[in-house]
């Protein structure tokens, strides 16, 4: 990636120490008093001149001051010293102010020559000596103010406590980055922390990584580094692609940048590092996580980009059809259970918020009793009530204090104890509540299955299931360079008709050896896809699903069962996404193959 070459046109200033500085100085000084040595002669303690018995105006004088020389001198290096201080200032600042060294450096040197041009021409030196020191040092002061007004105070602090400079000051030509960085650290100014990272060697690789995850809709990025090399890949869709492959020091660097804009320090630490800063691409702002895991043989650095808060999808926005709908509606209607089941890769977060929010809350009173750590159960006319983690006791407590309220149907994310489903499988049994709950699992079946498993009373909870549903997500292809495939017999197999479309689509097809001005596609990046949609399996239970989960508690078993009872696979459900072009054969074979 160019972002992680360095740039070739680095320039180099280098800044003379101040005593040689010194000595070339009184050397220049000698000469002037050398090729103009009459107005240091004619300088008087007196306040006026005299005249002399021939009519001229002359001062007592007729000796050398040499205090007033050496005064002189003081002064010449002192203004030295404070003018290479300023010098250094400007440079290791020189991205931070509007006005850069180079333009100061004619100020500096034009006040020192007036200067000295005032305490040689005026009579009375202790009246030119205020001039020359004025004039000396004025453009310097007016640097330090201008400064001040620009600079924020910490980043000259940092600047000023890293004392003197050992070696020649490296600066890169500055370039305009993708993104604008916003660290969101208690107690420091974002442009502070900006400042500190802008002076890592990997600060602009890692401005690049977080413009591609933006740029390029990934969903994570990280940096694995190992003692010999860093491999760097991005996650798009699900599918995780690779960026780079640099040097484990290069690597490194990356993190780094990552932990001063967390507000750490860069040095890599044995602990893990968690945070997250702003980004600014255009006008949209995004949020990054950044999280550091070191390891016996690696450290592994990850960025993961906070999906924007949109409004929650319907069902039918995530991809259920219109037949499998009604069937979701018979399950959610009436007592019992309902189970959502997912995968956290594969969108449960949005399964679960889509499937609260196709409840009927309008018609009953839904209560959600959820542990404190919950942030996800959240849907309009779902009442939230919340108790400490684990706790089963206060949460059979307001079952029974919202029951009170004529509670409809509950909301429980988590069947975390046998009791609390005893309780919620009694009212429903007295009351007809229905309870909506999810689980982890990798199929309808063994969704359906976990619930069952955690009951304390598994007929009762055999009794109570009303259904499941699950989702996968495919990737959808791209819209704008999709190709056609004449394919009528899977057309057929599809369940299509091939007189009506003989084709289906399929990702563009990339050459082995690419043309001198290939072009990738725009929208895509060349890899063919571009978004996920759902993919659903839904059981209905019934008696024979329900007898099986009593007799053969197994996830073939129960699958079987419902497939004998008109439950569509996987594959069948995503037969028409292919027919439509919505994805290819071979992403839903990737994803839903059992």
């Amino acid at each position: 990636m160019n972002w992680f070459r360095q740039s070739n046109a680095a320039r180099q200033w280098r800044l003379p120490r101040t005593r040689w500085s010194s000595v070339l100085g009184l050397l220049a000084l000698a000469a002037v008093i050398g090729c103009w040595p009459n107005p240091l002669w004619a300088q008087t303690d007196g306040l006026f001149f005299e005249k002399d018995p021939h009519g001229m105006w002359r001062g007592p004088g007729g000796y050398f001051a040499g205090y007033k020389l050496l005064i002189v001198v003081l002064v010449f290096t002192v203004w030295v010293a404070t003018v290479d201080y300023a010098n250094r200032e400007a440079l290791r600042l020189d991205d931070h102010l509007k006005t850069k060294a180079p333009v100061w450096s004619p100020f500096y040197l034009g006040g020192m020559l007036l200067g000295l041009i005032a305490v040689l021409a005026v009579p009375w030196f202790w009246a030119g000596l205020p001039v020359f020191i004025l004039l000396a040092f004025a453009p310097v002061i007016a640097f330090f103010v201008n400064r001040n007004r620009e600079v924020d105070r910490e980043m000259q602090r940092s600047v000023t406590n890293t004392g003197r400079i050992a070696k020649p000051i490296q600066l890169v030509e500055a370039e305009a980055l993708p993104v604008d960085l916003l660290p969101q650290v208690s107690g420091k100014k974002p442009a502070e922390i900006v400042f500190h990272a802008r002076r890592l060697p990997g600060f602009t690789g890692f401005v690049g990584l977080c413009d591609d995850l933006i740029r390029r809709r990934g969903e994570n990025i990280v940096v694995s580094c190992n003692r010999e090399t860093a491999v760097i890949r991005i996650q798009i869709d699900g599918m995780w692609h690779p960026i780079a492959e640099l040097e484990s020091a290069a690597g490194q660097g990356l993190i780094a940048v990552g932990q001063v804009l967390l507000g750490g320090a860069p040095e890599l630490s044995p602990r893990p590092v968690n945070g997250q800063f702003g980004v600014k691409k255009d006008r949209d702002k995004f949020v990054i996580r950044f999280s550091v895991v070191p390891g016996k043989t690696e450290i592994r650095g990850q960025l993961r980009l906070d999906a924007p808060v949109d409004k929650v999808a319907t069902l039918a926005d995530l991809g259920m059809t219109s037949a499998q709908l009604p069937i979701v509606r018979r399950c959610m209607d009436g007592d019992g259970f309902f189970v959502v089941a997912a995968t956290p890769t594969q969108g449960s977060t949005t399964l679960w918020k889509s499937t609260l929010n196709y409840a009927d809350r309008w018609t009953r009173d839904w209560y959600a009793i959820v542990p404190e750590s919950d942030t996800e159960t959240q849907m309009e006319n779902i009442q939230r009530l919340t108790h400490p983690d684990g706790d089963v006791d206060q949460a059979i407590a307001l079952l029974r204090q919202v029951a009170l309220k004529q509670a409809g149907a509950f909301v429980i994310p988590q069947l975390f104890d046998p009791k609390l489903i005893t309780a919620l499988i009694e009212h429903s049994q007295s009351e007809g509540r229905k309870t909506v709950t999810r689980v982890t699992a990798k199929s309808a079946a063994e969704g359906l299955l976990r619930a069952y498993a955690a009951a304390g009373d598994r007929k009762a909870m055999a009794q109570q299931l009303r259904g499941v549903v699950y989702q996968r997500l495919v990737r959808k292809l791209c819209t704008a360079c999709r190709e056609k495939r004449v394919a009528p017999d899977l057309v057929k197999k599809l369940g299509g008709d091939p007189r009506v479309q003989d084709f289906i689509y399929a990702p563009k097809t990339i050459p082995a050896e690419l043309p001198k001005n290939y072009q990738p596609c725009p929208h895509c990046d060349d890899l063919g896809y571009t978004g996920r949609i759902g993919v659903f399996e839904i059981i209905e239970v019934n008696d024979a699903v329900r007898q099986t989960l009593l007799t053969q508690p197994k996830v073939e078993a129960i699958t079987q069962a419902a497939r004998k009872t008109g439950a569509l696979s996987m594959m069948q459900a995503g037969y028409p996404l292919i027919l439509q072009g919505v994805t290819s054969v071979e992403e839903l074979k990737r994803v839903c193959s059992e």
